[in-house]
């Protein structure tokens, strides 16, 4: 079982959340010697979505966060998308298409992101009925 912190350690629940799932970090941390701190005053913050750029700046060895700069690269599924199909462009630039490295990054599909890849969308469905 784990010791007890310091009362002086403080959690910070951020972003937009159900009360109902503030009750579970609060069970867990205020049992054993955690107080509820701010957005300034915090040693573990749990943010939901993207924090601040500001609130990257005050993590430290002894203060953590749930999330890193640039997280969302990989996280959001969009943007997990962009990030491989510029990978795959990039290897496809510089060693071809027929490159191992470039066969290995045929595991994803086309991806279409809404609403700006409506029409490229409709032309693909026309071009390929029986691909879904």
């Amino acid at each position: 079982m784990m010791e007890p912190h310091s009362p002086t350690r403080r959690f910070w629940l951020g972003g937009k959340r159900a009360d109902e799932q503030d009750r579970f970090f609060r069970e867990a941390l205020e049992p054993l010697g955690w107080e509820v701190g701010d957005e300034h005053d915090w040693d573990a913050g749990w943010i939901t979505g993207m924090p601040d750029a500001a609130q990257f700046r005050r993590v430290s060895p002894k203060r953590k966060m749930n999330h890193f700069p640039g997280n969302a690269a990989l996280t959001v599924k969009s943007r997990l998308h962009d990030s491989l199909a510029t990978l795959r462009e990039r290897i496809h630039e510089r060693y071809g298409a027929d490159h191992e490295l470039a066969r290995r990054l045929a595991f994803f599909p086309r991806a279409y992101v809404m609403p700006g890849d409506y029409h490229a969308l409709q032309a693909a469905a026309l071009a390929n009925p029986d691909q879904r």
